[in-house]
């Protein structure tokens, strides 16, 4: 018989919805945006924008299986997803930051570099969500604690949406594109 988890605190539940807030921050305000980021700061056709965007996207979703298989595979000894969701953050923003820095890459690097930056990105984004997204049938073996769970990273990812709508417009001027 499985031992009883202790129920789940509020701290606990907002802990693990503010992680899921933040993913929700980074990577909304990343798809938001980057149809108009690389067409006007990297200067490529809308076509080739979209098709590019669509390209990375597919890669994601179809690395999302594989990576629950993986997750839910891996052991170590400070679990099975806390590697994957702490190992994963370094290469996201990386892989964030070369994309957003291609456009100032001159010649023929700047596409490969950003085509291989925005796969690595979808990519990485789907192994640690699908690891994050797992995590939470860890936390509890309470019913109540994992639709309540549930409803506190919904709320937090709502609110990071609305910020990452609200905020990125006004951060493009100072920051430039």
């Amino acid at each position: 018989m499985k031992r009883r988890l202790p129920a789940l605190s509020c701290h606990e539940k907002l802990a693990y919805a503010l992680g899921d807030g933040g993913s929700a921050l980074l990577s909304g305000t990343c798809t938001m945006f980057l149809l108009q980021y690389l067409t006007e700061a990297v200067g490529i056709c809308a076509g080739t924008a979209g098709m590019l965007v669509l390209t990375s996207k597919f890669a994601g979703a179809v690395a999302f299986l594989p990576a629950g298989f993986l997750a839910d595979w891996f052991r170590s000894r400070f679990g099975c997803y806390r590697p994957w969701i702490i190992g994963l953050s370094v290469p996201v923003g990386l892989a964030v930051w070369l994309a957003f820095k291609s456009s100032e890459i001159s010649g023929a690097f700047r596409m490969p570099v950003l085509v291989t930056a925005l796969v690595a990105f979808m990519i990485l984004m789907s192994l640690w969500s699908s690891a994050y997204g797992t995590l939470m049938g860890t936390l509890s073996n309470r019913k109540s604690d994992r639709v309540s769970l549930s409803s506190w990273r919904f709320v937090s990812v709502m609110v990071a949406i609305i910020i990452a709508q609200g905020l990125t417009p006004c951060l493009v001027g100072p920051f430039g594109t």
